[in-house]
């Protein structure tokens, strides 16, 4: 007997729920994440401000600073990530209803 190529890839029978949306939402964690980050970045610049008020900045106020801009940074970096990836759905969803209608919005001329 002849053996048989093997043509089917392993993720074909796999048993385990994949979702190949994961990671692809702008909302849901993402959103939560941000807004903690804002609540952690207020806290940090205000006890810096006060370290710095009081007249002795430390290394503690410093590393403050530091964990601000760092917060401010990913942020940032979040928020154009999360926009970035809800212009895609966006233009993923149109594209997808212009192709389930059948007219397309279009005068076909008929």
């Amino acid at each position: 007997m002849a053996e048989q190529e093997d043509i089917h890839s392993p993720h074909d029978n796999t048993t385990s729920p994949q979702d190949p949306t994961w990671e692809k939402s702008a909302s849901g964690w993402g959103f939560f994440w941000i807004l903690g980050e804002i609540i952690l970045l207020m806290i940090a610049v205000i006890i810096a401000i006060r370290f710095f008020v009081a007249g002795r900045p430390d290394l503690v106020s410093w590393m403050l600073v530091v964990l601000a801009v760092a917060l401010l940074a990913d942020i940032v970096r979040r928020i154009l990530k999360a926009r970035k990836i809800n212009r895609r759905a966006a233009k993923d969803a149109e594209l997808y209803h212009r192709t389930q209608d059948p007219s397309g919005g279009e005068a076909t001329g008929r």
